[in-house]
């Protein structure tokens, strides 16, 4: 009875990573400790995840707060900085939430500038697609957004930030 539990228990790759101590130990109160520790952990990821979420929430609010003054007054030192900054973070941070926020924003991708823009070809061979979101990240500067922009970015970030409030309210 205890091997078809180990069995079934092993399966599961979380699992399989606190299974050694099972094997020496041979004990049924380890194994159920072991699926306690499972469990926590589980619980741990899910709340990094939240945790994620929403610094990422918040990390959007500023980035949206600094193209928007940008859009309306200008760039300046300050505000290329903080554009920099947060564009460094987003680059590294978006992947971890980017399924949470796929569906959402699919529609926009269609409607974003350049439709058919793709990935820099230093970043990866293959060449995806860009989500409406990361098209907002692929100007080197706030500078150079704001001379590219033909009078529709504050539109874009409205579009964005109903999909992420929606996305938001849904979780």
């Amino acid at each position: 009875m205890v091997r078809a539990k180990a069995a079934s228990y092993l399966d599961d790759p979380l699992k399989r990573k606190t299974s050694h101590v099972w094997r020496k130990t041979r004990s049924k109160s380890t194994l159920v400790s072991l699926r306690g520790s499972v469990r926590i952990a589980a619980l741990h990821r899910s709340v990094i995840v939240k945790n994620t979420w929403s610094q990422f929430l918040r990390k959007y609010e500023r980035f949206t707060d600094v193209l928007c003054a940008a859009a309306k007054n200008g760039c300046d030192v300050k505000l290329e900085s903080e554009y920099r900054a947060l564009k460094r973070w987003f680059l590294t941070s978006y992947p971890k939430v980017a399924d949470k926020l796929q569906p959402f924003i699919a529609g926009l991708s269609s409607e974003s500038e350049g439709a058919a823009q793709t990935e820099p070809l230093h970043r990866t061979p293959s060449r995806k697609r860009l989500d409406a979101f990361q098209t907002i990240l692929t100007g080197r500067s706030l500078h150079e957004i704001l001379l590219s922009d033909q009078g529709n970015l504050i539109n874009r970030i409205s579009k964005l930030s109903e999909c992420v409030y929606a996305c938001d309210a849904q979780s």
